[in-house]
């Protein structure tokens, strides 16, 4: 009996990969089907303040506690770190039984297609360093899952839920080794929706999610890999180069214009929520997404991090340092994500003189 409980217990503290990949998949693109029925209604989001800047709905509370539940079941000894309190969802009953979550979306054949013509491209990156040995496999108590149920939650309670999207991202010994975030809608009005997920090893991959499709369309749907960034991306000229900035609409707004105009020439878009904002950078719409300021967390920073790295893009504070994820919830002092080292060297040469003024604030 001792014997069987100590090759349990080891089976519960074995994660492989793409099983990992597999049930974050279909937990937040299955979660994010409450949204179709509570986003039209204050009443049914039930929207409380954390602070005076942070609503939180029944949306966010029910999808923390459903991840969180799931997780636990198949990895006990895994940690997770939310932005939601435990005790504010420890009475609501998870969204998905168990037993209906697939684990095999994603297998290792698929992940392996990439990852061996991958590996001279990372080893000459700057993350040569933090490649991993056997990216396949993990022992759950290395890993940390931090979740941001809902990115943009006062984006869902304005309607304008095209911002609207569920970050999670995987972290072993301070790093983000895999990410996923999924937008619910494309459109404001509308069932498709898109996910991206990856890593540094195996790459990212972006594929579609319509809530009306059936069980055999979603198994059939394409997952359609996303090449590396450009490293050059034609600038002929740097003093007149535009660059092509996603900002924050609503906080920091001083900082914003006053950055804004440092990066000139530039031409910019505001969007809301971390999640919308990385995702117009991974997606090739804009080059860099810049936020000189306070008020994002580990949880909006991990799993885009790691989608950015995917595609051997460039991340850090405005400090030029990078982000480390460990369990203290310490303030992210702002970030410069760009698609690649020109284009993050450039945003740094032009911000010059803003950068020391902005690290006596944040």
């Amino acid at each position: 009996m001792e014997i069987q409980n100590i090759a349990t217990e080891a089976k519960e503290n074995q994660v492989k990969a793409c099983e990992l990949f597999s049930i974050l998949l279909y937990l937040s693109e299955e979660c994010c089907r409450l949204l179709d029925e509570v986003h039209s209604n204050n009443q049914k989001l039930q929207t409380q303040m954390k602070d005076p800047e942070n609503p939180v709905t029944i949306a966010d509370l029910t999808i923390q506690k459903t991840i969180e539940h799931v997780l636990l079941h198949f990895y006990p000894k895994i940690n997770i770190i939310g932005e939601e309190d435990p005790s504010t969802y420890a009475h609501i009953k998870p969204l998905v039984n168990v037993a209906d979550v697939k684990k095999d979306a994603i297998t290792e054949e698929f992940l392996v297609q990439n990852y061996e013509d991958r590996k001279e491209l990372v080893s000459k990156s700057e993350f040569k360093d933090e490649v991993l040995e056997d990216p396949f496999n993990f022992k759950a108590e290395d890993l940390s899952v931090w979740i941001d149920p809902i990115d943009g939650t006062r984006e869902l309670c304005a309607g304008r839920l095209e911002n609207v999207t569920c970050m999670i991202g995987v972290v072993y010994k301070k790093i983000p080794i895999m990410g996923l975030v999924h937008r619910p809608y494309v459109e404001r009005a509308g069932t498709l929706g898109e996910t991206f997920f990856g890593s540094l090893e195996f790459g990212i991959y972006k594929c579609n999610f319509d809530r009306t499709w059936d069980e055999r369309q979603i198994e059939e749907r394409e997952f359609n890999y996303m090449a590396p960034f450009s490293t050059d991306d034609d600038i002929i000229d740097e003093d007149n180069h535009v660059l092509n900035v996603n900002v924050c609409w609503h906080r920091e707004n001083a900082q914003n214009e006053e950055c804004l105009e440092y990066l000139k020439p530039c031409k910019y878009v505001e969007d809301g929520g971390a999640g919308k904002r990385v995702l117009r950078v991974l997606d090739d719409i804009n080059e860099m997404w810049v936020f000189p300021g306070y008020g994002q967390s580990g949880w909006d920073m991990c799993g885009p991090e790691a989608l950015i790295r995917g595609r051997i893009g460039i991340t850090s504070d405005c400090y030029e340092e990078r982000f480390l994820y460990t369990n203290e919830i310490d303030p992210i002092r702002g970030c410069i994500f760009a698609k690649n080292q020109r284009l993050y060297d450039l945003a740094l040469k032009r911000m010059g003189s803003f950068l020391p003024y902005l690290r006596t604030i944040i």
